[in-house]
């Protein structure tokens, strides 16, 4: 499930590295030992862009940069990321998880594991906070007209797919509690209903509390708090 976010942050950090760089690396080089970043297709006269050592130094130093961390760090990652797509072709783990789990000691893993926490925490607060800002220019310039067309949809299914999970509070340990972590992690990108049996108004709010879920998450409809009928 984290890979939506890693793709959307690798896009970013990529397109943010090309912007800078794109006057630099646009010039034909002479004497550098650079290639040039455009290559002609002489039997179809078409024209493709290839990426130099420089662009991807550019990247390499944007991405230590949004980490916080060391060039030999990144080294680090980047070496065993590549033995992790040896292992799963769609691995497509961030730098800091790579580093979390080939770390050598529990303080470095809790290091990176605070990094990443950090992130991801920064990235739902930008997406809910720009889904709003969205929501109100839309309103400010349609009214109340809908962003969307839900009738294609509709007929191909009468509701959004949506994580749903039944939680029984006293039964709820170890195992449970992670895996409910893990959805509440990515709520924003899976919304999840949680259904509770035998739970009052005042539990499920105290065992949210526990959770720290996100009020704005819950506000905005990623995350339900139900009664099991």
């Amino acid at each position: 499930m984290n890979n939506i976010f890693l793709i959307i942050l690798q896009t970013a950090l990529f397109l943010v590295s090309i912007s800078t760089s794109a006057n630099a690396i646009e010039t034909k080089t002479e004497n550098t030992g650079i290639e040039n970043t455009r290559t002609k297709n002489t039997s179809t006269g078409n024209t493709k862009k290839v990426y130099t050592s420089a662009t991807k130094q550019q990247l390499a130093e944007t991405k230590i940069q949004f980490f916080d961390i060391t060039n030999k760090e990144y080294a680090r990652a980047e070496t065993y990321k590549s033995l992790a797509l040896e292992m799963d072709k769609n691995n497509t783990l961030s730098t800091l998880e790579i580093l979390g789990m080939y770390a050598e000691t529990k303080a470095e893993k809790r290091k990176y594991a605070r990094k990443f926490a950090k992130l991801f925490h920064q990235y739902t607060d930008r997406v809910l906070g720009f889904q709003k800002l969205i929501r109100q220019a839309n309103k400010d310039l349609y009214g109340n007209q809908s962003m969307f067309d839900y009738a294609p949809v509709q007929k191909k299914q009468s509701k959004p797919k949506r994580v749903s999970r039944v939680i029984i509070l006293k039964d709820c340990r170890q195992l449970c509690v992670e895996e409910v972590k893990k959805l509440i992690k990515y709520a924003v990108i899976f919304p999840v209903d949680f259904y509770f049996k035998n739970a009052t108004d005042l539990e499920i709010r105290q065992w949210a509390s526990q959770l720290e879920i996100n009020k704005d998450v819950v506000n905005e409809g990623f995350i339900t708090l139900n009664h099991a009928h």
